[in-house]
């Protein structure tokens, strides 16, 4: 009677292993019948499949590129460092703030602002430093508040929208004090530096000079 399990189990085992291996058979012949047709499909594409292989190697090569740029850039910046022996520069004229590649584009800009608005003397004076200008300053590019307050708060709602702003102080015996108020701040920018003193705050300082000694005594 044992004889008959002897035969059963081995029966079932033998049938297990013609299992396993039909289903290894089928799994690789599954295999192949994709990666023969994925073959395909990318030979049809070969443009695609281009693309595909060398993705990777043009990201980095586009990152490489991007680096250097920048590495280019920041050697050409001139604003640091001790500077033994400065070349002489003159004193360049007041800019037009429409030409400022740092100023917002979106909203309307002056040149620069000045007080008291409305006085005599002030209005004569900034006629005087637009008009001996090269190029005239417009006078839409400038505009007159009653004191520094309003300068303040004005610059505070619209910032980098003016260059400098100039409060004048007229005394009895018409002598002028002036203050010039800027932003100090250097900027720099794909190779271009721009320095606030020699940019805006030297120009409309001896504008306003001659202007004083035209006018008035400072």
């Amino acid at each position: 009677m044992a004889q008959p399990q002897l035969v059963t189990s081995a029966a079932i085992i033998t049938n297990a292993v013609k299992a396993d291996t039909f289903i290894v058979q089928l799994i690789t012949r599954q295999a192949y019948t994709l990666f023969k047709k994925n073959v395909l499909i990318r030979l049809r594409s070969w443009r695609q499949n281009l693309f595909h292989v060398t993705q990777s190697i043009l990201v980095i090569f586009l990152v490489w590129c991007i680096n250097k740029a920048v590495s280019y850039s920041n050697n050409q910046f001139t604003g640091k460092g001790a500077v033994r022996n400065p070349p002489v520069v003159g004193i360049p004229n007041i800019p037009d703030c429409r030409e400022n590649l740092f100023l917002r584009r979106d909203l309307p800009c002056f040149t620069f602002l000045y007080t008291p608005a409305g006085d005599n003397l002030t209005e004569a004076l900034v006629t005087h430093i637009r008009g001996n200008n090269d190029p005239p300053i417009p006078a839409s590019l400038v505009m007159g508040l009653a004191n520094t307050s309003q300068v303040d708060k004005y610059l505070l709602l619209h910032p980098q929208t003016v260059l400098a702003a100039l409060h004048l102080q007229v005394t009895s015996n018409q002598t002028v004090s002036y203050i010039l108020q800027t932003n100090s701040t250097a900027v720099y920018f794909k190779g271009q530096f721009q320095d606030p003193n020699l940019y805006i705050q030297l120009p409309l300082q001896a504008r306003n000079h001659y202007g004083c000694f035209r006018h008035c005594f400072c």
